[in-house]
């Protein structure tokens, strides 16, 4: 079996679809901006700065799950620019950084649990 790989992008657009919906990349990757549509949870590690945003592309927009768990770890600040949906799931953030988000970074989840180092900021949008 190959070693797991490392993904270094200026933006990853994440989308599944069908039975295989799940995303599990928990290596030191690097990403500038993220955004996904699957049909699984999300697991997603960043070693530094990573914004929720739009990706070019397929143009997705945020995050966005069908009622599936999502867990962000940053090494750095979180800002979340686009919303991140997961219906009656669960959001886990933890940021070494700030988790912020701008005026359409609206999170929609049953439950959020976020950890931040240096502060959180999360009144911007309807949550």
């Amino acid at each position: 079996m190959p070693a797991p790989a490392t993904i270094f992008a200026g933006q990853l657009e994440l989308m599944t679809s069908g039975a295989v919906g799940t995303v599990t990349l928990t290596n030191d990757n690097d990403i500038d901006r993220l955004a996904a549509s699957t049909t699984g949870a999300i697991q997603f590690v960043d070693v530094n700065d990573l914004e929720i945003g739009t990706v070019t592309g397929m143009g997705t927009v945020g995050i966005t799950t069908t009622n599936d768990d999502v867990g962000l770890s940053v090494g750095n600040d979180l800002v979340i620019n686009q919303q991140v949906n997961v219906g009656g799931a669960d959001v886990r953030i933890v940021a070494v950084g700030m988790v912020s988000q701008g005026a359409a970074g609206a999170i929609t989840a049953d439950e959020l649990g976020v950890q931040a180092g240096t502060g959180i900021a999360l009144a911007t949008a309807a949550n």
